[in-house]
């Protein structure tokens, strides 16, 4: 009995991470850019500017994450893992001024840096309804 209290208690990294895209995308929602900062690799300045600009560009009012598939490595170090998600994001994704709704594949790599998950890259495709990538 004790050993299945303590592995409710027990969050894995995978967890952790599935958990963490969901509110990333609150985030997002909410444009808090803080938040989102917060999960990226602190010393990657090329990301953190251009998730800067997408999101002051997009100004998302909704993003639903309809797919999500997380595979930690553990076993490398530092700790990486792979995240897949399509996520639909409403907002001015066609231009300043017009809104819209856009279907996108992404594939973001984090690594465990500090005992922190953060994003070290992410890569983003539009899909087409109904195909899974």
């Amino acid at each position: 009995m004790g050993v299945f209290v303590a592995d409710l208690l027990v969050e894995t990294d995978r967890e952790y991470l599935l958990e963490m895209f969901p509110r990333l995308a609150r985030a997002a929602e909410r444009q808090d850019i803080s938040t989102i900062m917060a999960a990226l690799d602190p010393d990657l300045l090329p990301l953190r500017e251009e998730a800067e600009r997408v999101l002051k560009q997009v100004q998302p009012t909704e993003v639903a994450i309809t797919s999500l598939d997380v595979v930690v490595e553990s076993a490398k170090k530092p700790p990486e893992a792979v995240a897949n998600l399509i996520v639909r994001v409403t907002g001015n994704v066609i231009d300043k001024a017009t809104p819209g709704t856009v279907l996108a594949g992404v594939k973001v790599l984090l690594h465990k840096k500090d005992g922190q998950w953060l994003v070290k890259d992410a890569e983003g495709e539009p899909v087409r309804p109904g195909k899974n990538r």
